[in-house]
């Protein structure tokens, strides 16, 4: 996939097909890293793609946008499409460009963000909010957790951090990664050991 590293997979990627509350979205979940960016929009067919995915994507007809974030890509039909005539050629996509695909539907889960108290040092006046790598990277705490495959968003306030995750990744996985990272944070910007 990514000419960086993003997407390399070993064995099977769940891919989690979500249809939210708006009729017009179709989003995919997956494990794979598809941005390094908060999030990258494309209009199909009017513009270079970065990613052959992407460009596969861009010429399916009836789709009216392409948005790419970390773990998932929203796509957003034209009006009077039916997503019956797309999810198809979508999937089709999926499983050319992204190796070992298994698609199946999900639901929102009901546990996607959970709170964290900070350590003492930090307190934070006013709401700060991460939702990129690229973003992070002017707080060391925030590239550290971001570090971690399958944070979605940061929000520092006063003292406690808000993490989302990506659908695909549980908090068995991730919350074992964030207390660490939040038991030996320096403030000066690097691990304690």
């Amino acid at each position: 996939m990514r000419s960086d590293g993003f997407g390399t997979n070993s064995g099977e990627n769940t891919v989690l097909r979500e249809f939210p509350p708006n009729p017009t979205l179709v989003n995919y979940h997956t494990r794979l890293q598809l941005t390094k960016q908060m999030s990258e929009r494309y209009l199909p067919g009017k513009e270079d793609y970065p990613e052959s995915w992407i460009a596969a994507l861009g010429h399916i007809d009836g789709l009216k946008a392409i948005h790419v974030l970390r773990h998932k890509v929203r796509l957003k039909r034209r009006e009077g499409v039916d997503w019956s005539h797309i999810t198809s050629s979508v999937e089709d996509v999926l499983h050319h460009h992204w190796e070992y695909v298994n698609i199946r539907q999900t639901g929102r889960p009901d546990d996607i963000r959970r709170k964290y108290r900070l350590p003492r040092e930090m307190y934070f006046d006013s709401r700060q909010v991460f939702e990129g790598i690229y973003h992070s990277r002017s707080h060391g705490l925030a590239q550290q957790l971001y570090d971690i495959y399958g944070i979605t968003t940061l929000v520092f306030h006063h003292q406690t951090l808000m993490a989302k995750r990506g659908y695909c990744f549980p908090w068995e996985e991730l919350e074992p990664q964030i207390l660490l990272r939040l038991e030996n944070f320096d403030p000066d910007g690097e691990m304690s050991s």
